[in-house]
C-alpha cells in the first residue's frame, strides 16, 4: 500500500508539479492535517525550534516558538495545551536527528527520546493519544 501510495503521489507531482502535496500548494484540492481537525472542532497548536515549521500552519492554529522542542519547558507546554478537551499538539522530538554531527550516539539520542516521551506520557490526562511518528 505504501508503495503504491508513493508511487501515486509521484505521478500526480510530475502530472500537476513538484509543489503538488506540499502546504500552500494553490492548485492542491485537500486541505492539511490541521484544517480538517480544526473544522471538526480541534484546537491545533505546534510547538517548534524551527520557524520555517511554524510556517506550515493554517491561520487557525497556533504556532509556540520554544528554544528546543524536546526540553523541559516545551513538554511542559505540551502538557498544559494537553488538559483541555479537544486538542492536538504537534511536538516534533529531533534527538535521532540531531545526534547526526554530535558527539552523541545513536543510542543515546533514542534513550533521549525515550526519557522524554515517558516524562510526557506521564503528566498526560487518561485517554491521551499519543502518536509517534518518524521518518529516516
Amino acid at each position: 500500500e505504501d508503495a503504491a501510495a508513493a508511487m501515486e503521489l509521484a505521478l500526480l507531482k510530475l502530472q500537476r508539479g513538484v509543489q503538488f502535496g506540499l502546504p500552500g500548494d494553490a492548485n492542491a484540492d485537500f486541505d492539511g492535517l490541521f484544517g480538517t481537525l480544526g473544522r471538526a472542532g480541534w484546537r491545533c497548536s505546534a510547538f517548534d525550534s524551527v520557524a520555517e515549521a511554524l510556517q506550515l500552519l493554517d491561520s487557525a492554529s497556533e504556532a509556540v516558538h520554544v528554544t528546543a522542542a524536546c526540553d523541559a519547558s516545551a513538554l511542559r507546554l505540551v502538557e498544559a495545551e494537553m488538559q483541555q478537551p479537544r486538542r492536538f499538539a504537534w511536538l516534533p522530538l529531533r534527538e535521532v536527528a540531531a545526534a547526526q554531527g554530535c558527539h552523541t550516539t545513536h543510542s543515546e539520542a533514542l534513550a533521549s527520546l525515550r526519557t522524554r516521551l515517558g516524562q510526557l506520557h506521564a503528566r498526560l490526562p487518561p485517554n491521551t493519544l499519543i502518536t509517534l511518528v518518524g521518518c529516516g
